[in-house]
C-alpha cells in the first residue's frame, strides 16, 4: 500500500550524503503517514467494536450457550463470533525491528550512559511502549545521525523494509472481518439503515427460538422420565 506520491527527483550534482539524507527524509514522511493512518483506523475500529459488542455481545454469548455444538446447524446458529482484538498481530519481523531500534536508542540515551539524557530516554520508552515504529525511526535519525554513505545506505534500506512492515499491518487491519463489518455498518448508515439494529433483532429471534427449543426438550425429557 505505497503512497501515490513519488519521491523527489535526485539531484545528481549534490553530494551523496545529501541525496541519501533526502531519501531518508522522504521515506520517514511516508512511514509517518502510514503510522497516522494505522492509528486512526485502529481508533475508529476500537470505538466501533466497543459499541457493537455492548449491543450485540451479550446476545451472541447467550446464543452460543444455548446452541448444542453437536447439532448439524450449530455453526449457522452460532451467528457472529465475538472479536477478540482489533489489532493485527505484529509479526516477528515487526517486533525484531522495534527491539533493534529501541536497543540502539537506549544505548545512546540512557542516563547511565555517557552523554545520555533522561528526557530523551522517556520519549524513547513512550514510543516503544506504544509500539510506534515510525516514532522510533524518527528518533533514531535525529538522535543517532551519521553522514557516512555506507551507513546511510543501510539505514535507507532498513527504513524501507520497516515501511513495508507497517504497510502490511495496515493492509491486515483494513482487510480484517471486524474492519469490513465496520465499513459495511457505516455504509448502511449513510443509506439510512441501522445494520447493527438488524443484527440485534435477528439475534434476539434466534435466542428466543433456542430458548423455546431448550424448554421443549426439557419438557420432553421430564415426560419420558415419568
Amino acid at each position: 500500500m505505497d503512497s501515490i506520491c513519488k519521491p523527489p527527483e535526485a539531484d545528481f550534482y549534490a553530494p551523496e550524503p545529501v541525496r541519501l539524507a533526502e531519501a531518508l527524509s522522504y521515506e520517514l514522511h511516508e512511514m509517518e503517514t502510514l503510522s497516522t493512518r494505522f492509528s486512526e483506523a485502529r481508533r475508529s475500529l476500537d470505538e466501533f467494536l466497543a459499541d457493537y459488542l455492548t449491543r450485540v455481545g451479550p446476545l451472541i454469548s447467550r446464543l452460543s450457550k444455548l446452541v448444542d455444538p453437536s447439532r448439524e446447524d450449530a455453526s449457522e446458529m452460532a451467528a457472529l463470533p465475538l472479536p477478540e482484538s482489533s489489532v493485527p498481530a505484529e509479526g516477528a519481523a515487526f517486533q525484531k525491528e522495534l527491539k533493534r531500534l529501541y536497543r540502539d536508542l537506549a544505548k545512546a540515551c540512557h542516563p547511565d550512559q555517557q552523554g545520555g539524557r533522561a528526557d530523551y530516554m522517556q520519549i524513547v520508552n513512550h514510543a516503544y511502549q506504544h509500539r510506534n515504529l515510525a516514532s522510533l525511526w524518527s528518533l533514531s535519525l535525529h538522535l543517532l545521525p551519521t553522514r557516512r554513505p555506507d551507513d546511510l545506505h543501510q539505514r535507507l534500506e532498513a527504513l524501507r523494509a520497516s515501511r513495508r512492515l507497517l504497510s502490511s499491518r495496515l493492509d491486515a487491519l483494513e482487510q480484517s472481518p471486524e474492519y469490513l463489518l465496520m465499513q459495511r455498518v457505516f455504509f448502511e448508515r449513510l443509506q439510512g439503515r441501522d445494520l447493527v439494529r438488524a443484527i440485534e433483532r435477528d439475534l434476539i429471534q434466534r435466542v428466543q427460538q433456542e430458548e423455546r427449543r431448550t424448554l421443549f426438550s426439557q419438557m420432553c425429557t421430564l415426560a419420558t422420565a415419568r
